[in-house]
């Protein structure tokens, strides 16, 4: 014989105790259950699952997938890949640069008059507002495949330190290398280019800048294998 049941729920509001009482019947072994939605389970949502939330899984969280976290994939981190990792920062920096100068009585023809090479790698990452990744680097100066033969350069020939990182889209600008020299103030350096694992970077700075009698062109190009 079959039993009927009907379920009855106190919900205490401000002081009072409401009496609910469902208005559709639900089967659960042989007893039947009324728990006031139109799906056939026996909690009080609307869908056909037993947890309390309104999607189609068997989770607690509101998406629809079969993890316990809050994203619309399968795995149970906070990201929205499929993988089980919550996806780290960008942590290694490798590449190079060129720095390239000339100061003549006569516009730039095309020739610098110096091109010091460096190795690029990091030394820490660093914290840049709108920004994809920031570092601290360590420029190490290569002797093989510089050329000072002037020697106007020479200050510059030696082993730096400073900040770089990439804004996607830094105010008006777009895509942009940022530069810091101690990581805390940032300025836009030039434009840059990065598809999530190749960082390029091509600086034009005083394009034929007349000063004293003297015309000056000098900039910055580097490229470097950014990963995490």
């Amino acid at each position: 014989m079959r039993r009927l049941t009907l379920t009855l729920t106190l919900v205490t509001f401000a002081g009072f105790a409401l009496a609910c009482i469902g208005g559709d019947d639900e089967v659960t072994g042989d007893t039947w259950i009324i728990d006031g939605d139109a799906d056939t389970d026996a909690d009080s949502d609307s869908d056909t699952d037993s947890d309390s939330d309104s999607d189609a899984d068997s989770d607690a969280d509101s998406d629809a997938d079969s993890d316990a976290d809050s994203d619309a994939d399968s795995d149970a981190d906070s990201d929205a890949d499929s993988d089980a990792d919550a996806d780290p920062e960008y942590t290694t920096y490798r590449g190079t640069e060129r720095y390239q100068f000339y100061g003549g009585e006569t516009v730039f023809d095309g020739t610098y008059q110096c091109s010091l090479k460096y190795n690029a790698a990091e030394l820490s990452t660093a914290s840049c507002s709108g920004c994809d990744f920031a570092f601290e680097l360590a420029m190490t100066y290569q002797t093989s495949g510089s050329s000072d033969p002037e020697g106007l350069c020479t200050a510059s020939a030696a082993d730096l330190s400073f900040y770089y990182g990439f804004d996607p889209s830094y105010s008006s600008y777009g895509a942009t290398v940022m530069y810091s020299a101690d990581g805390s103030s940032w300025g836009r350096m030039g434009d840059a280019s990065f598809d999530g694992s190749r960082f390029e970077y091509d600086v034009l700075a005083y394009d034929d800048y007349y000063s004293g009698g003297a015309y000056y062109t000098l900039g910055w190009v580097g490229s470097a294998t950014v990963s995490k």
